[in-house]
């Protein structure tokens, strides 16, 4: 890992762990950590998420409006403000202070003057909710919201943040496209959004950690895909030699990513 990340600095000249890197030759600037293999690197390297980014730009267009629910340090943020442009608007949330410091960097950076950040969760109720963040290591953005009340192991703090209600959220409406990854808070960040996905019926890309739903959210995710079932989505995987595959239930442990089509329409997957 340590010699991975050094070669990149090396080939970049890198010194400092922050520095902006394009997503692409001519794409906007992105502010990345080297000290994160899993988003930064992988980023720099352009390995990252590579299907699900282009799945963003083949869906979002010029005047929309989205929402980016887990914005880490922004990939998909500045993706789609590249996608919408400044006659669209869009909405990022992440509530970890040293990502959305980041973040707010790379928005500055481009000049997105369209993107609006909340360095805040979302969640079914208003309030406040304790998330435990690792220090270090090579995914520094899998922090996730504590179940309970308890001291953090061992190279982890707790971080206090504030929770939203999307559908008390003043955001311009109608909302065409989610992105959310929330490490098992995604079923309680649509409970706060079921007003909005009723009205507006957006396309949602959300990822699916079944042991984080577990944890998190005390659900699995065919329960998941059920409740999104109940407010009018249809479950399309996006990766793998299934890809397109409508599904129902997935008893798995492996971390997948889903895109949530309204019943009404068809896959575009």
């Amino acid at each position: 890992m340590a010699s991975m990340i050094q070669r990149v600095r090396n080939a970049f000249g890198i010194e400092r762990a922050a520095r902006p890197s394009k997503l692409t030759p001519d794409g906007p600037r992105l502010f990345v950590n080297l000290q994160d293999y899993v988003i930064g690197v992988q980023t720099v390297l352009g390995i990252y998420e590579q299907e699900e980014i282009a799945l963003v730009q083949r869906l979002v267009q010029p005047g929309h409006h989205v929402i980016d629910i887990g914005a880490n340090i922004g990939v998909f943020t500045v993706t789609l403000a590249q996608s919408v442009g400044a006659t669209g608007r869009v909405y990022a949330f992440e509530p970890i202070p040293h990502l959305a410091a980041l973040l707010f960097r790379s928005i500055a950076e481009n000049h997105f003057d369209w993107v609006t950040l909340e360095q805040a969760a979302l969640s079914a109720e208003r309030g406040s909710v304790e998330l435990l963040q690792i220090l270090g290591g090579p995914n520094q953005g899998g922090s996730y919201i504590v179940p309970e009340k308890s001291a953090p192991p061992e190279g982890h703090q707790i971080v206090n943040a504030p929770t939203y209600r999307l559908d008390d959220y003043p955001c311009e409406r109608p909302i065409h496209f989610i992105k959310m990854d929330v490490e098992g808070a995604e079923p309680l960040a649509m409970r706060g959004a079921t007003t909005l996905l009723q009205h507006d019926h957006p396309l949602i890309l959300s990822e699916i950690c079944p042991p984080q739903l577990d944890r998190v959210s005390h659900t699995n995710a065919t329960a998941f895909i059920g409740e999104m079932a109940t407010l009018g989505y249809v479950c399309y995987l996006c990766g793998g030699e299934s890809k397109g595959a409508q599904i129902t239930e997935y008893t798995s442990d492996e971390i997948i990513n889903v895109l949530f089509v309204p019943r009404n329409r068809s896959s575009p997957l």
